[in-house]
Formats: C-alpha cells, sequence, structure tokens
C-alpha cells in the first residue's frame, strides 16, 4: 500500500507564501569632510567663547583605526591658536579635541554642559571678580549683552569690575560692567563669570597683580588723537592695552617706566617674542584695520610704575 505524502500539503502552503525581504543591515550616520571640518570650529569657538572669531580648517588624515583628524586655526581678538580634533569612523562623533597645549575632553560636544544660567543678584556700582575664564585665555568683553556683539577687549581669571546693570537676554543673565575709570570704556559680559570678592570686599581702581595679564580699551576723548595711560604692574605681570583704528593710520608711542619692555600686536599676528625696551619709541605705519593691541610687560621682581603716551593720525 502506497504512503500518503503527509507533509506534501504543508510544504506547498509554505512554498506559496510571498517571500520575506531579506535582513538589511542598520545605516550609520556619516558626516562628510565638510561637516568635520565645521563641527571643529564650532568646538574652538565655545572653548573660546568667541561665536564669531575666525577659522582656518583642513582635513588632516585617517589614521590605521579608521579615525578621522581634523586641524585648525582660530584667529583672536590679540593672537592666533591652533586646535586639532579627532572623529570615530564614520565622523559622526567627536572623540577628541586639542588645544592649547593638551587635550580638552570638557569641550567635546555634549560635555561639561553648565547648568542654567541663574538671573543675577550684583547691585548697581559694586566691584566683583572675573572667574571661570579660560586658563591663559581672556574673557570676551563685548558692545551688548550678545555673545555675536563686537568684542571691545577682554578680561582675565580674577579681573575686578565694577557692575553698571544687568538684564537677561534671551535668557541669558548679562551685566554691563566697568573696566578701571570711565574712560577705558565699559562692555558687557555673561553674569556666570562674574563673583564677589572673598569676604564681600572690594578693591577701588584695578591693578594687575603679580603673574596676570589684563586688557583695557583705549579710548580718546572727541577729537583728540593722542592720550596718556598711566598704571603700576606687579613683578611677572603684563597689561594689554586695546585701540581700534584703521590701515594705514600712523600709530606713535614711548612707554616710560624703569625696567619695561612693550611689544605692539597687529589684527590676527602672532606676538612678537621680543620686547622692546622703553627707551625706544614706536612709529608705524598700520597694516591692518582693527584691534591693535599694545603689550606693557614687567619682566622684573619688583613692582614698576609707567606712562604710555600713545598718538594715531
Amino acid at each position: 500500500m502506497a504512503m500518503k505524502p503527509l507533509l506534501a500539503a504543508p510544504l506547498l502552503a509554505l512554498l506559496a507564501l510571498p517571500s520575506l525581504p531579506a535582513p538589511v543591515a542598520a545605516k550609520t550616520a556619516v558626516q562628510s569632510r565638510d561637516g568635520m571640518m565645521a563641527a571643529c570650529a564650532d568646538t574652538a569657538r565655545r572653548y573660546y567663547r568667541q561665536d564669531r572669531a575666525r577659522t582656518q580648517m583642513h582635513y588632516d588624515h585617517r589614521d590605521r583605526d579608521g579615525l578621522h583628524h581634523v586641524k585648525g586655526r582660530i584667529f583672536l581678538a590679540t593672537r592666533t591658536e591652533e586646535f586639532a580634533c579627532a572623529f570615530e569612523p564614520s565622523g559622526a562623533r567627536m572623540t577628541s579635541f586639542f588645544t592649547d597645549g593638551k587635550p580638552r575632553p570638557g569641550a567635546l560636544p555634549g560635555q561639561g554642559k553648565r547648568p542654567a544660567a541663574q538671573a543675577p543678584e550684583f547691585h548697581v556700582g559694586e566691584t566683583v571678580e572675573i572667574r571661570g575664564a579660560p586658563r591663559n585665555d581672556m574673557l570676551p568683553l563685548h558692545d551688548r549683552p550678545s555673545s555675536r556683539g563686537r568684542v571691545l577687549g577682554g578680561l582675565s581669571d580674577g579681573d575686578r569690575v565694577r557692575i553698571l546693570r544687568c538684564n537677561r537676554e534671551s535668557g541669558t543673565p548679562w551685566c554691563q560692567v566697568r573696566v578701571g575709570n570711565a574712560q577705558r570704556g565699559d562692555g558687557w559680559v555673561e553674569a556666570r563669570y562674574l563673583s564677589r570678592p572673598g569676604h564681600g570686599a572690594t578693591a577701588p581702581s584695578q591693578r594687575p597683580q603679580a603673574g596676570a595679564t589684563h586688557s583695557e580699551r583705549v579710548t580718546f576723548e572727541p577729537g583728540a588723537s593722542s592720550t596718556v595711560l598711566e598704571n603700576r604692574l606687579a613683578a611677572g605681570a603684563a597689561i594689554r592695552f586695546l585701540v581700534s583704528a584703521r590701515k594705514g593710520q600712523q600709530l606713535d608711542l614711548r612707554l616710560e617706566g624703569k625696567g619695561l619692555g612693550y611689544r605692539v600686536i597687529g589684527p590676527g599676528q602672532t606676538p612678537p617674542k621680543r620686547l622692546s625696551p622703553s627707551s625706544e619709541a614706536y612709529h608705524g605705519r598700520l597694516a591692518r584695520s582693527g584691534d591693535q593691541v599694545i603689550e606693557v610687560v614687567n619682566p622684573g621682581r619688583e613692582r614698576r610704575k609707567f606712562r604710555l603716551v600713545l598718538r594715531i593720525e
């Protein structure tokens, strides 16, 4: 007696079913070289807190592990800094950010985020300190309460300023502050970088402390083309005077002060290593428009007085 094919019908039914599509591997987001360079430049701007700074980028190479390496330069108010980024093989995630001589993991996107900014509680006329500025860098002083405002100068960690007023712009608290006397200019900084000095102490006019570098904006009286600046410098301290001028103008300066030196830095230029002694006057035609920086340095071990005479025509 012939055996009946018991499985024939089920097999035929299975064969009649529509075929399922083959599984498709999940796609990994891939970022182009241009995208990686843009992300690296944005990270540098955030690290140096200058959202409008110009950058120069290039794709460097891809290593044996597949990591992409991008390098760039950022042109700050008084100098140029180099930086580098590495990205995972897909280019979607940045794995390292390097600048200022070492890796900066806290600057990576998504890292080191600050808590929501609280409203400032400073009083008009109160003297406060700058706190939280990057090491060896300056906190930008803006012409309006916005990170996109024009940079008037810079403040270093520990610098003291006087509160003129505070308000909130787009959810971020800002304070207008005065650096030194009224003739040295007023500007805006984010309130999160301001802190009361210890024990509520206040200081009169700001004076650079030992080893510190402080910046001040120079303004001229209406109709005047020259000004005289006087101050004291602690041992090892420096002060940078920012002067707005146009290409082709003549800059003349004379520094009076025993044992002091100075250097003139044009917009986007690397500071010269050599200090000009106070015995040498400076006379030069400006090559670029923008902020010219006159840095006065006390390389000695004692506090020194100085007098700086500036003329721009």
